[in-house]
């Protein structure tokens, strides 16, 4: 379905179709499919399924999202503080908060100071004569006679607004000081979570879905960025509060605290019954979101072919079903919550009416006490309510740290570096790849995809792999590069590429794949990325690939961005890039991972052309499923269930009518079968002639 393109020498594009296979392949599947697309339900919650790779009959499951159970442990709470400022924090805002709060509860009790010192004067200018009266009713609160040396009301006013605007600031800085904290948490969480994901073997994303992955970086770090940070304040300013308030309402009648504790006894034991629940539904919630996203990802990458084959409401109706999960365990969520809530109105309805009730009694009371006993018993019980409900909550967000921190602690890859390891800028000088006894499984379940393999590979030698699907040839690749690690030892120029760092040997390494890799920047940064070459070698190289004109054509030419993956160029346009980048490399080892797979045969000569003429003296490892690739090759390396079966030219390989690599080339039909007969003859003959004049030469 996809249109290729072949450059010519003039720069001019020539689209040619080539779908019968592709489409064959497609239609043949596309029931298989879509019965194994349906997203099963495990413990409750939808995961991916399984996803088949290639034409192999082998299904590859994904692994089940982790889930913890329970509330959120205190290492979350520790984890995320010390990616950011760590344990300064505290040392500063504890101290901070605490001023804050004792300007506010200073606000309140001189309040009630001075409005305790109004009463009196008013009731002394009212009646003198019962000033004993008065003195004897006065509070024990706060001990005032009306011969007490009287604040001046200006001065009370400037006291009072002094304290007022103290708190305002305090809360403003303390506010700032507490947010800026929780940005660089939040920064280093995010940081350390994708260092972490980056540094993933290759093997943890094939196992993993792309929704999962994005669900961590998407949700969960927005829960992280906006609301913890308020909802935390908010609980830390709580639990400090409610010391002081307790003071202030038992400084107005001693057996306030006795309601009070059992208030605070009803809230704490409501919490524990609702927290469990309340963060399992929560991690629940965040895994259901998982499927949706991966389905969402699934239907935009093959959106031409849901809408060719007209299966636009069998994904539809697919997105339902996740997204119907997903809002019904949200919704039960929020009901919980509401449930949770309510359960909290009740209990502070009844401590306030209390409160009240216990002052009915007492004549003696003066009106500033009344006044302070109730408006404290009011925020004491709203501020527990609030408290216990926003610690609640900052559990629930805890747990989008508590799955982040998860991706922290994934086992990374081998280093990137090994101190005292290093090899020096010219290695590899030769080329020479050497493998003793290398087996690689992806996992400790399944049985190797690579068994015991030992060759050597001459330096400056090029040489084909061929073999079935699930032969091993890409594993071959993997275990080269490293990105599944191998047992046995790979030696490349008679280092031992397992005890160098992953940087240095994918560094020194070049590889074109099947898919073209191209990044969402300038054409310039794909070709070089640290900026080393020269613009003049830049245009040098992709005239070499015919890409000159298409990229000049482009708006801003080596400075022009390239859409997400290179779509808006064709694939040959990508794989030539795609060489450029390793014309301009021009390492000593070079892989070609079915490269010419996706592209036409005029493509596949130009590429197959400028190998011979750019690297003719590196290491070429060409994997092809078209033998016409590899037919000239220096050596034909045959492998079958993993194990190396055949390895040598292929001239003589063919000579052998029991040889794999004859009943390959027999299948291709017998037309292509003598032509690529002659090939391998011609290239035999033409490197024994070569191989003959260097002799001669020597001597």
């Amino acid at each position: 379905m996809e249109n290729t393109s072949v450059l010519s020498e003039e720069g001019v594009v020539k689209s040619e179709q080539d779908n019968n296979i592709e489409s064959q392949k497609i239609t043949a599947s596309h029931a298989e499919q879509k019965q194994n697309f349906t997203a099963p339900l495990t413990n409750g919650v939808p995961h991916e399924g399984s996803k088949q790779i290639g034409c192999s009959n082998k299904e590859i499951k994904y692994d089940e999202e982790d889930r913890l159970s329970g509330s959120v442990n205190a290492a979350s709470f520790t984890k995320y503080f010390k990616a950011g400022l760590g344990w300064p924090f505290l040392i500063f805002f504890l101290p901070m908060n605490s001023i804050v709060l004792i300007m506010t509860l200073g606000s309140d009790y001189f309040l009630s100071y001075w409005t305790n010192k109004e009463q009196l004067i008013a009731e002394s200018m009212m009646n003198m004569s019962e000033s004993n009266t008065i003195e004897e009713t006065n509070s024990s609160f706060i001990d005032v006679t009306p011969s007490d040396d009287l604040l001046d009301r200006t001065l009370n006013i400037y006291i009072y607004s002094g304290l007022v605007i103290g708190m305002f600031v305090g809360v403003f800085l303390r506010s700032f000081f507490f947010f800026w904290a929780c940005i660089l948490s939040s920064r280093g969480l995010h940081k350390n979570t994708l260092w972490a994901v980056i540094r993933c073997p290759m093997k943890y994303f094939d196992f993993r879905p792309a929704g999962q992955i994005l669900n961590r970086f998407s949700k969960d770090l927005s829960v992280v960025d906006e609301k913890l940070p308020k909802e935390l304040l908010d609980s830390l300013n709580i639990v400090l509060s409610v010391v002081g308030l307790l003071a202030l309402v038992a400084s107005t009648n001693l057996w306030l605290l006795v309601p009070a504790v059992l208030f605070m006894v009803f809230l704490v034991a409501l919490r524990c019954i609702y927290l469990p629940i309340l963060c399992d539904l929560k991690r629940i919630e965040s895994i259901a979101r998982s499927p949706v996203l991966t389905h969402l990802s699934v239907s935009l990458q093959g959106l031409i072919t849901v809408r060719a084959f007209e299966s636009q409401d069998f994904f539809m109706n697919q997105f339902d079903e996740l997204q119907n999960f997903h809002t019904s365990v949200w919704f039960i969520l929020s009901a919980l919550k509401r449930g949770f809530v309510f359960s909290l109105d009740t209990i502070s309805a009844i401590y306030i009416c209390f409160v009240s009730l216990s002052f009915m009694g007492s004549q003696n009371t003066l009106v500033g006490n009344l006044g302070l006993a109730i408006s404290s018993a009011l925020s004491l019980s709203g501020m527990l309510f609030w408290g216990v409900y926003q610690t609640t909550e900052v559990q629930n967000q805890l747990i989008s740290v508590e799955r982040l921190l998860e991706y922290c602690d994934l086992e990374p890859e081998a280093p990137w570096e090994i101190e005292g390891k290093t090899p020096n800028t010219e290695w590899p000088e030769h080329g020479i790849i050497s493998y003793e006894d290398v087996s690689l499984q992806y996992s400790e379940y399944e049985a190797p995809v690579l068994k015991n393999l030992t060759f050597c590979i001459k330096g400056s030698e090029k040489v084909g792999i061929v073999g079935r699907t699930g032969a091993g040839k890409s594993s071959l690749v993997s275990s080269l590069f490293r990105l599944t690690e191998p047992s046995g030892n790979i030696r490349i120029d008679s280092l031992n590429v397992k005890e160098l760092g992953l940087r240095d040997v994918r560094g020194h390494l070049s590889i074109i794949p099947q898919d073209p890799v191209l990044f969402s920047v300038s054409v310039r940064i794909n070709l070089d990325p640290y900026n080393q070459i020269s613009d003049e070698k830049l245009w040098t190289v992709l005239e070499e690939v015919q890409m000159k004109n298409i990229v000049h054509q482009m708006n801003g030419g080596l400075d022009a961005c390239l859409a997400e993956g290179g779509t808006n160029l064709s694939v040959g346009q990508r794989q030539l890039l795609c060489l450029a980048r390793a014309i301009l490399k021009h390492s000593k080892i070079l892989v070609l991972d079915e490269a010419s797979a996706n592209i036409d045969l005029r493509t596949d000569e130009l590429i197959q052309e400028l190998i011979r003429t750019k690297f003719h003296d590196c290491t070429v490892l060409t994997i092809a499923h078209r033998l016409q690739t590899i037919i000239d090759s220096d050596r034909v390396m045959v492998l079958q269930a993993g194990h190396l079966k055949e390895f040598d030219e292929p001239h003589i390989l063919l000579q052998n009518k029991n040889s794999l690599f004859f009943n390959m080339v027999q299948q291709m039909g017998q037309n292509t079968s003598h032509q690529l007969q002659q090939i391998a003859e011609y290239a035999y003959l033409q490197k024994r002639t070569s191989m003959g004049k260097l002799k001669d030469e020597s001597h």
